[in-house]
Parts: structure tokens; C-alpha cells; sequence
């Protein structure tokens, strides 16, 4: 079975587009100078997509990692697209409410649904 990368790439690579997925949990873990989300922050700027996925629960770093992606975008940084996917149905912590109330509220944006993983496709 081809992974979630190789199967965009199969796709999108005959129109000269090429996708490498960064996920946190496989990037380096070494010790950082000053705290790690610093670097995971750092890596963010330079990606094209963001794609911020939220199953239950909402915290501090995926806050900031979503402000820091609206910010480089905003500011016409190499950020191009911001997708938001909810699970459905969902039992949603409260800080996961009031960041969907926020989205939805402050900036215009009704986010994606998806049920099972298997099912998750880009909208």
C-alpha cells in the first residue's frame, strides 16, 4: 500500500507538483537551544500548506502553530493555503470548541469534516 506522500505525488507529479508531508513526530529530536516548538515553528514558515487537523483536543502549541501559519500567510509568505479539518462526529474538548467558534466567528471560515482517517481527503 502506498503511503498518503506517494499517493499525492502519483497524482499531482505529471503537472509538476511535488508534495513532502512534514509531520512534527518525525522531524529531529534533539535538543533545541531554546524549546523544540521553536523549531517546529521555524519549519512551519517555510512550508506551502499548513493543514491543521483536529480530532479531540486543542492545545497551547497547536494554537500557536495556527497563528504563526495565518501570520506567514497574511504577511505574503511562502504559506499559501491554511486547511482546518474537524472529526465528526466529535466529542471536542472545550479549548477545541472555542477554537472552532473562533474560526468560524473571527475569521469568516467553516472548517472540513471528516469521519474515519481512512476517509480523509484534502476538500
Amino acid at each position: 500500500m502506498l503511503s498518503v506522500e506517494k499517493r499525492i505525488n502519483k497524482n499531482l507529479e505529471p503537472h509538476g507538483v511535488r508534495v513532502e508531508i512534514v509531520e512534527w513526530e518525525f522531524l529531529d529530536s534533539e535538543l533545541s537551544l531554546t524549546c523544540k516548538q521553536d523549531d517546529y515553528n521555524k519549519k512551519l514558515k517555510t512550508c506551502d500548506i499548513c493543514c491543521v487537523i483536529c480530532w479531540q483536543k486543542f492545545g497551547k502549541y497547536t494554537a500557536e502553530e495556527f497563528q504563526i501559519a495565518h501570520e506567514v500567510k497574511a504577511s505574503g509568505g511562502p504559506l499559501h493555503k491554511i486547511y482546518i479539518f474537524f472529526k465528526k462526529p466529535g466529542e471536542y474538548t472545550d479549548e477545541l470548541k472555542a477554537f472552532k467558534k473562533d474560526i468560524e466567528e473571527d475569521y469568516g471560515h467553516f472548517p472540513n469534516r471528516f469521519e474515519p482517517m481512512d476517509t480523509f481527503r484534502f476538500a
